[in-house]
């Protein structure tokens, strides 16, 4: 297991776990008294699509929901918003080719 602050936002925790092979979906919110702790599948950076890019579009969508609840497109919508605002144009790209919003 490892743990760091998220780069998007370091107040909040990260921590990376294997999910499993059944798993379906690389991260998700464990909601806490004082927020929230990220977690993601350790195993998605071995993936040979993933990037830094993806990495950071998967925090800014976690962090969606901590914003904006779990409708999904509102998470969605926040995290676009916020990778906007980092200039993280490249994980944009990523979030609106998903087709979520």
């Amino acid at each position: 297991m490892k743990t760091y602050p998220c780069p998007l936002d370091e107040t909040i925790p990260v921590m990376e776990i294997p999910f499993g092979i059944d798993s379906k979906t690389h991260a998700l919110v464990v909601y806490t008294e004082h927020g929230g702790v990220i977690m993601l599948d350790s195993t998605v950076r071995d993936q040979p699509w993933c990037s830094e890019h993806h990495i950071n579009a998967i925090f800014a969508h976690e962090l969606g929901h901590m914003a904006a609840g779990e409708d999904e497109e509102a998470a969605e919508s926040w995290a676009i918003q916020k990778l906007k605002e980092l200039e993280e144009f490249e994980a944009v790209k990523l979030l609106l080719d998903r087709g979520i919003v």
